[in-house]
């Protein structure tokens, strides 16, 4: 291993700058599905199944793990660099520990405005914890666009959006969560999955409803 390798394979791109252990390897239930998602494109193709398989990693894992980096890259002829690079680019794919419902608070022009980063702050204290973290079963983040301005301000729940909720109405669903129970319809009046069972369904392997 040359100089350069070796202090690249200690970068946070590999994992190794976060505080947590690395998962366990994938389970084979995971190598199941992961063959048949590759088996749906054509031969020499099978790198097409890349975001689809980090997505089912990441439904097991509860976040992409360099032990799943390694995995998916020897079941597509990857590097890990080439996943790697995958896996840092799109936001979706968390390098640490998610607990069941990610919240995810807009601060973009239009929600701060509206009272989005109060909002933030608010869920903060309520959690005691900042953006990026976890506490036990609700992990928190502060995203740029949720894509539904003219609802500001606007937080989603594992990737279903709430809108013109008031900070305290805000509070006391996150609140709901924190107690076991499971959250109101959001603003299309779908019911949030656990984010498990979110990262699975957007993996494609579930047959579609």
């Amino acid at each position: 291993m040359t100089d350069i390798q070796g202090r690249w394979m200690d970068t946070p791109l590999m994992g190794k700058a976060h505080d947590h252990a690395d998962a366990p390897p994938l389970s084979e239930r995971f190598h199941a599905e992961a063959r048949k998602l590759i088996a749906r494109y054509p031969e020499g193709q099978s790198r097409s199944a890349l975001l689809p398989m980090l997505y089912l990693a990441q439904a097991e894992q509860g976040y992409v793990s360099p032990t799943a980096m390694r995995e998916i890259g020897d079941l597509l002829g990857l590097t890990r660099a080439q996943v790697g690079a995958v896996a840092t680019f799109y936001t979706m794919f968390k390098r640490d520990p998610q607990g069941k419902w990610l919240i995810s608070v807009c601060t973009h022009p239009s929600c701060a405005l509206a009272g989005g980063q109060q909002l933030k702050e608010r869920l903060e204290q309520e959690l005691g914890i900042s953006c990026g973290e976890t506490a036990a079963d609700v992990s928190l983040e502060e995203v740029e666009c949720l894509c539904a301005c003219d609802g500001a301000p606007v937080f989603s729940v594992n990737y279903e959006n709430y809108e013109r909720m008031s900070v305290d109405d805000a509070v006391g669903l996150v609140n709901r969560l924190r107690a076991g129970e499971q959250p109101p319809p959001g603003a299309r009046g779908e019911v949030p999955h656990e984010f498990g069972r979110v990262n699975h369904r957007l993996s494609g392997v579930e047959a579609p409803r």
